[in-house]
């Protein structure tokens, strides 16, 4: 009797088997299409449940490095600009590295500025696309923290 249903156990526990690898298999794809390859959905999912520490002022007046008075020529031929920069840093470390990359922090901020026009850099909305493009260039070249913030005290376009 066994005999018989040898094969019969066989083919079921194969058909099982094949069942089994393609939920896997299906689970796998359906997984893969819900991650998404777009760098700004994936920066805001990742910082979905991130709620920031507020600085008081001393704090944050303590992790400010100012840089002032750069300039430089603009992309738009005749024009200069000379303006200044407030970066807040999350900790004493960051503070310390970012003042030891200060060549390397003015030239990344020199190669931003040439590459936009006077429109660019004009009004709310162009100074905070500058801090938003200046934060990220800098934030790629630090290891020990990041810049929290970004003000611009003085900005002249000539």
């Amino acid at each position: 009797m066994f005999k018989k249903l040898l094969p019969f156990i066989i083919a079921i526990l194969i058909v099982i088997t094949l069942i089994l690898t393609a939920t896997f298999f299906l689970w796998d794809m359906l997984n893969k299409n819900k991650t998404t390859d777009d760098p700004t959905a994936k920066a805001v999912s990742s910082v979905k449940n991130v709620s920031p520490k507020p600085l008081t002022a001393a704090k944050a007046k303590a992790l400010t490095v100012v840089l002032k008075d750069i300039t430089t020529n603009l992309a738009t031929k005749d024009k200069m600009i000379v303006v200044g920069f407030a970066f807040v840093l999350d900790s004493t470390k960051a503070m310390d590295e970012f003042n030891n990359l200060d060549v390397k922090v003015k030239s990344i901020i020199n190669q931003t500025l040439a590459d936009l026009t006077v429109e660019e850099v004009s009004g709310a909305k162009g100074q905070d696309n500058l801090t938003s493009m200046l934060m990220n260039k800098i934030n790629a070249i630090m290891k020990d923290g990041k810049v929290t913030e970004i003000n611009i005290p003085n900005i002249i376009t000539q």
